[in-house]
């Protein structure tokens, strides 16, 4: 983190840092960083969206105060081991919902001196000095206040939600802007947040102050969503913009008059009890009178009140469910999958010919890499919340391919471990949503749509394969890269039938063709330009169902008419031609993975696609019993230099197929596991 950086760059000797709204969300990252500061004492992360700690925060030797109050904590439970590691925590400040918490948060951390700006030691020690473990009869007030007013870390994340929409349409016109606006964002937030606390500092025991300052932080919090929207659409039409500010200054307006509409009431009605003093029985009748209003609404009041909380507490367990079934379904999604399998025919439709294990081989050649062999054919939850058409699917994928790009960069520039596909589509929902609701729904929405579309749509299912562990990730770019080769002899092709014609209507041409059809002949000079005999054979042979004819290239297919009564040529769909061989490619992939696979899933006992270096030196060793003479630890060295513990499935593909099975061979490691028993 640059803050932390130049933090230490300045004060390597501090004492305190303070890391409040920074948007952190794994503090594992950034743990080495602040270890760097040895005398650090104090450390606040306050406002962040920490959802855990990491198992071991020792190396903050002298750390005695910590603020992680107004994170994300799913359960209290799961902070207290790594608290425990801190060897001198003396000061604590955690947001605790409950009694119950208060109790194992004292019970378990006995040596704590100060929790929530309550001090422990003078509460309960002196009352029980043999007791280790202090229990103060009540919470600090940290932001839930006498009137029950509360705010929450909720508040802020639907500004940011709210915030993110218009920083998307802003990155949309200018990307060079969203940085800008995520600072004036935090800015804003911060700013807010200083003076709020600076005010209930003054006026905590004051419930209508109280109140008052925090209705007035959370309308300055949405000040610059209304801002900002009024910013963007002045950018297209002025009068817009111009209603917008009007409607938000008549709001603003509202808002700051009402409390004074309300002081100027209460003091009428002061005014006029003391002139109109009732006489003792009707002052009676009418205490009466307000006694029963008051008793019915407290206990309407208290029904609506328990009602509110057994939904809340069955939404948030629901939530928690809905997570956690959707963790182990994406999970072990491969192990349900052979279960249901077992025993089941293969599709000889779906085989290949005899000699095509070998991959692909081609007169000018495209290399084949690393792919599996599972199509994505089991449900993984069921859900109503939200479903993705394909071409949906296709920008959700697009962008999880994009952010692990740029993640893979980032930690290699880091020295971090590389995370698996499935691990970084969590990272990536995450970091564009950040509430567990949101996450949910679009992991499940996404599992659901890859179950739906891999039959039909080869992206797809190459996404799926990759996303499950079962394939390596750069065989993306070789489904890109054939994707361009095909584009690329087709317009050969027109060239060459062509020669007279201008380079832009070469263009037109071949773009009618990619977005209806190509003639059967097209088809087949690509098919055997690109592959051998036998591979094009095959191929050409699953063209065939495919085939029909029309009028013209836009004209509709008439398929399963084995002659034409016009005359017109057969053609075939550009997608469908696409996709025939893109499946070729991934199931000739299938067949030279499939070795391979079998030993890594013989290790990878969790089903995670991670292997730890005990698991790595099992799978060296069974390679070698196979006949191999490769060596743990140089491997290792490369798969893992810092250390890390953490050797992803693509990882070991890449080795593997980049390192030689002996210096005097030509064929990697790879090439000669998939031709065993072939």
């Amino acid at each position: 983190m640059e803050t932390l950086t130049n933090e230490f760059k300045k004060n390597p000797n501090a004492e305190y840092l303070n890391l409040e709204f920074c948007q952190i969300t794994n503090l594992s990252n950034l743990l080495p960083s602040i270890e760097r500061f040895r005398r650090l004492k104090e450390l606040s992360l306050y406002g962040n969206r920490l959802t855990s700690l990491p198992n071991d925060l020792s190396g903050l030797e002298t750390l005695e105060s910590l603020d992680i109050s107004n994170n994300i904590f799913s359960n209290i439970g799961d902070i207290i081991q790594p608290l425990k590691t801190l060897p001198n925590l003396r000061s604590l400040t955690v947001n605790l919902r409950n009694k119950e918490e208060e109790k194992l948060i004292i019970s378990e951390l006995p040596f704590l001196e100060t929790l929530n700006a309550i001090n422990l030691t003078t509460t309960t020690k002196r009352n029980n000095p043999t007791n280790n473990r202090p229990k103060p009869q009540q919470q600090a007030p940290t932001k839930e206040y006498k009137d029950g007013s509360i705010f929450k870390q909720e508040d802020l994340e639907s500004v940011a939600v709210l915030y993110d929409v218009i920083r998307e349409l802003f990155k949309k016109r200018n990307p060079d802007l969203d940085a800008k606006l995520a600072e004036e964002f935090d800015e804003h937030v911060r700013n807010i947040m200083i003076d709020l606390g600076e005010k209930l500092k003054v006026h905590r025991d004051d419930i209508d102050e109280t109140t008052n300052h925090l209705l007035k932080a959370k309308f300055a919090l949405y000040e610059i969503c209304f801002a900002k929207i009024i910013e963007y659409t002045s950018l297209d039409d002025t009068r817009v913009s111009t209603i917008l500010e009007g409607i938000h200054d008549c709001y603003a307006l509202l808002f700051k008059e009402y409390p004074m509409l309300v002081n100027r009431l209460v003091s009428k009605t002061s005014n006029t009890s003391v002139k109109n003093a009732p006489t003792r029985g009707q002052e009676s009748d009418e205490l009466e009178k307000l006694r029963k209003a008051h008793e019915d609404a407290k206990k309407t009041w208290e029904e609506e009140k328990k009602e509110l909380m057994e939904q809340i507490s069955y939404l948030t367990e629901e939530n928690q469910r809905c997570l956690n079934v959707l963790l182990r379904h994406s999970k072990d999604g491969q192990q349900r999958l052979e279960m249901a399998n077992e025993g089941t025919v293969p599709d000889k439709e779906n085989e290949s010919p005899k000699g095509h294990r070998r991959g692909i081989t081609q007169t000018k050649t495209i290399r084949t890499q690393h792919i599996t062999n599972q199509n994505i054919n089991t449900p993984i939850g069921t859900t109503n919340l939200r479903t993705l058409t394909l071409g949906q699917l296709h920008d959700v994928v697009e962008e999880i391919y994009s952010s692990k790009t740029k993640f893979d960069e980032k930690y290699f520039e880091g020295k971090l471990p590389r995370e698996t596909m499935e691990q970084h589509m969590y990272t990536f929902l995450n970091q564009k949503y950040g509430l567990k609701n949101l996450i949910v729904e679009w992991a499940t929405a996404i599992i659901n749509g890859l179950r739906k579309y891999a039959a039909e749509d080869n992206d797809v299912a190459v996404f799926g394969k990759i996303l499950k562990n079962e394939c390596d990730e750069e065989f993306r770019f070789v489904q890109a890269q054939v994707k361009n080769t095909i584009t690329e002899l087709l317009k050969m092709h027109l060239k060459g039938k062509y020669p007279l014609k201008h380079a832009t209507e070469i263009k037109d041409m071949l773009n009618s063709k990619i977005s209806s059809s190509i003639l059967e002949e097209e088809a087949i000079d690509i098919v055997r330009y690109m592959y051998n005999k036998d591979d094009a054979a095959y191929i050409i042979e699953r063209l065939q169902p495919n085939l029909g004819y029309a009028k013209g290239p836009a004209d509709t297919l008439k398929r399963g008419v084995k002659e034409d009564p016009n005359g017109e040529k057969f053609r075939i769909e550009y997608a469908l031609f696409q996709k025939v061989i893109l499946d070729f490619q991934m199931r000739s992939h299938d067949l030279f993975l499939r070795n391979f696979l079998s030993y890594f899933k013989g290790v990878d006992r969790e089903n995670r696609g991670i292997l730890d270096e005990e698991n790595f030196r099992e799978l060296i060793e069974i390679l070698n019993h196979a006949g191999y003479d490769l060596d743990a630890d140089t491997l290792l060295r490369k798969l893992d230099p810092h250390n890390f513990d953490v050797i992803t499935f693509s990882s070991c593909i890449s080795l593997f197929a980049a390192e030689q099975v002996s210096s005097d061979s030509n064929m990697s490691i790879l090439q000669k596991i998939s031709l065993e028993s072939n």
